[in-house]
């Protein structure tokens, strides 16, 4: 009886996703006849490809098979670098060591794009300037930064101002961090920037300022999809955190 109630449940889900997502007709007719044979056919020719196009889906895999094999992608880089030795695939060899905080030998392969780049390249120098702030050579970093060209997507440029800012926030400027991260916070669409700005102030003295920033995340936060806030979960629970702590 079980099984039967089963499937009996799968069939019903299929046709209706079938008509929902108006697939071929044809299908009603082939899961209620094949039973547990024919949802199965149809999960396969018709629902996987989909769960396969989907973003949140893709990052769950990819979390799965970093546990399950967290060298994956730096073997797989390698044998993609064995095979031609590119700017390319210099910076996807470095990206998989930084996945394994492996900065420093992904600092060599960063230098080696740079090399063979022909002209100050955003992506060589953005990587070379994150992977020295990982490094603590905050000088270096700058120096990378400093390097890239003006211009770019609004995007890019909120990313310089935040690398820029964390990079001072380390050389003890918060002064001049605050400045960059306020520049950008009412641009920013992530709660990221708020949540630095907020330690800032914090540091400086500021709790009534900080505090306000951190209502405004708790508020936003309501309206945050769930596989945002669970990507950050150290984020918004130092937020919440930290708004109870100082009586926000």
């Amino acid at each position: 009886m079980p099984i039967v109630i089963l499937s009996l449940g799968l069939q019903l889900l299929c046709i209706i996703h079938c008509i929902r997502n108006r697939n071929n007709n044809a299908w009603i007719l082939g899961i209620i006849i094949g039973s547990l044979i024919g949802c199965l056919a149809y999960f396969i020719v018709e629902i996987l490809p989909d769960l396969s196009r989907n973003r949140q889906v893709r990052a769950v895999q990819g979390q799965l098979v970093g546990r399950i094999d967290p060298e994956r992608n730096i073997r797989a880089a390698t044998q993609t670098l064995d095979l031609a030795d590119t700017v390319a695939n210099r910076l996807a060899m470095g990206d998989a060591l930084c996945q394994r905080a492996r900065h420093s030998e992904a600092l060599d392969h960063y230098h080696v794009a740079e090399s063979k780049s022909a002209f100050d390249d955003p992506a060589v120098l953005m990587r070379l300037a994150d992977v020295n702030l990982e490094l603590g050579q905050i000088d270096a970093a700058l120096a990378a930064l400093d390097r890239i060209p003006e211009g770019g997507t609004q995007s890019d440029r909120n990313k310089r101002h935040i690398l820029r800012a964390r990079l001072l926030e380390q050389r003890g400027d918060d002064r001049g961090a605050l400045r960059l991260f306020e520049e950008i916070l009412d641009r920013s669409t992530g709660d990221e920037v708020r949540c630095r700005t907020a330690a800032v102030r914090l540091r400086m003295g500021d709790k009534i300022g900080a505090a306000s920033i951190l209502r405004e995340i708790e508020h936003r936060r309501r309206h945050t999809p769930k596989s945002v806030i669970a990507e950050n979960e150290a984020m918004y629970g130092w937020a919440r955190a930290t708004l109870n702590e100082i009586g926000g």
